[in-house]
């Protein structure tokens, strides 16, 4: 057998372990996750299948030396059937990595800090940046007011 189709299967053995691997972190969260696209990969007919199924995401993922997450957000956009797209990427010997559009980042923080809301009014999600925190203690993701601010 050539060495080139020992490294195909190779390659493809990883991403099938990949798929698995994400697949199993989020049967956590959904139960029902499992690896996706079976009929296609063996067949290599039908429509595109996502990678994950059983989440309300068109989940696709890579892994490898150098994982083109621009390219595999394309693609999950152009196979979606409707859900929003998610990449979940993993370079060899590194932590999986997740990538969403920033709006649906936005949409998910807003979810949150409207549950956390719901239960502590008190409640501030932390801020990553360089400013210290309030007299509280508690850091807080809003933008700090400024001069030209007419609510301050």
């Amino acid at each position: 057998m050539t060495d080139h189709v020992k490294t195909g299967r190779r390659s493809r053995a990883k991403g099938a372990q990949g798929e698995r691997d994400v697949a199993n972190a989020l049967q956590a969260i959904y139960p029902d996750a499992s690896r996706g696209g079976l009929l296609q990969t063996q067949y290599r007919r039908g429509a595109p299948a996502c990678d994950v199924e059983g989440t309300p995401w068109w989940i696709e993922v890579k892994r490898g030396a150098r994982p083109n997450i621009q390219g595999a957000y394309d693609q999950a956009v152009g196979d979606t059937d409707g859900r929003p797209p998610l990449v979940i990427t993993r370079k060899d010997r590194s932590a999986w990595l997740c990538t969403l559009p920033l709006d649906r980042f936005v949409d998910l923080i807003k979810i949150i800090q409207t549950y956390q809301r719901a239960l502590d009014p008190q409640f501030h999600l932390i801020h990553a940046g360089p400013e210290s925190p309030d007299q509280s203690g508690s850091h807080s993701l809003e933008s700090p007011a400024t001069d030209d601010d007419p609510t301050t």
